[in-house]
């Protein structure tokens, strides 16, 4: 039994390792395909938001509303 499980296990690593191709064994264009980009920030004129309570959260209506508490509050 732990033959044919040892059998398998070797099988399977050739099967990987047919499969497999190292990074320096890439093609400069294969290699450019292998990246994400992020596109958290591409829009940098637009101001980050989230939306509570059905209302639109900005940084400029959150500093107006702390400038509106009273000094005690504000800290």
């Amino acid at each position: 039994m732990l033959h044919n499980e040892a059998c398998n296990a070797h099988e399977e690593i050739r099967r990987r390792r047919a499969k497999e191709v190292s990074f320096s064994d890439l093609a400069l264009h294969e290699e450019r395909q292998l990246y994400t980009l992020d596109k958290y920030f591409q829009d940098e004129e637009a101001e980050p938001s989230y939306q509570q309570a059905g209302k639109k959260i900005t940084p400029k209506l959150l500093l107006e509303a702390i400038r509106t508490l009273p000094e005690e509050k504000g800290k």
